[in-house]
């Protein structure tokens, strides 16, 4: 014959399998894909002839495993969690991309340090930060090893680096701007591959693509400035139908 305290056991059991047969399996929050804003607020519920008490990010756990009886009543409940979207985090462009650091910080690269060029790239648009990455980021020193790395990017020296990317170009308007930026801006724009070509020939001259750069110890995709032998003239004045240009040497 059976104990006493398997009995009760038993109907214990007999008790949680009934009650939880009447529950129903929900989310805590009405709208799919929501979560709890205020996972630490609080509310009751009935369990049976019990009150319960339970925190939001608890109660988001046992809606699942069908631990109330109602979900429209569980829904009427769980106002002061707050449920909604999770928020995004906003997006920011990083020169190297993921959560990698700038490698050369310090360097100057189109009158700025790269650690500027940085605070100017978090801020800007989204769709714009492979331009970013490819432009200024490749002369931050960012690994541009990948062999995709320039997939789908417009150089101005076709499939090299700017030799001298801090080489200014002066337009007519009298503004002026370096050669990495002048890279930078044209991949902004929306382009196809007559368009870069056009570019190309625009530029690559004013920008001395055939300047011949010679590293010395240094991996060539750090770009340092250390260690470089300069082979062509330090002074070129080239007037073409658009602009004016000046080399600046590194």
């Amino acid at each position: 014959m059976p104990s006493a305290t398997a009995i009760l056991s038993w109907a214990f059991t007999l008790l949680s399998f009934t009650s939880r047969a009447f529950a129903e399996v929900c989310d805590l929050c009405p709208t799919p894909d929501h979560f709890p804003g205020d996972e630490s607020a609080k509310f009751k519920y009935t369990k049976g002839d019990q009150l319960q008490i339970v925190n939001c990010s608890h109660a988001f756990d046992l809606a699942k495993e069908g631990e109330f009886a109602s979900c429209n009543e569980l829904h009427n409940n769980t106002v002061i969690c707050q449920c909604g979207p999770l928020e995004q985090e906003p997006f920011s462009c990083n020169l190297c991309g993921g959560d990698q650091l700038l490698p050369l910080p310090d360097r100057i690269v189109a009158q700025k340090t790269c650690s500027e060029w940085q605070d100017i790239a978090t801020n800007d648009f989204e769709m714009d930060c492979s331009s970013w990455q490819k432009s200024l980021g490749a002369y931050c020193g960012c690994d541009i090893s990948p062999p995709d790395f320039f997939d789908g990017f417009c150089r101005i020296c076709d499939d090299k680096i700017l030799p001298l990317w801090n080489q200014t170009v002066k337009f007519l308007d009298g503004s002026v701007k370096t050669c990495v930026q002048i890279e930078q801006d044209i991949n902004t724009i929306q382009r196809d591959d007559t368009s870069c070509s056009d570019v190309q020939e625009t530029y690559q001259g004013p920008c001395e693509c055939d300047h011949q750069v010679e590293y010395e110890k240094v991996p060539p995709k750090s770009l340092s400035s250390h260690g470089i032998i300069v082979h062509t003239s330090r002074f070129l004045l080239t007037t073409l139908s658009t602009i004016a240009v000046y080399t600046t040497v590194l």
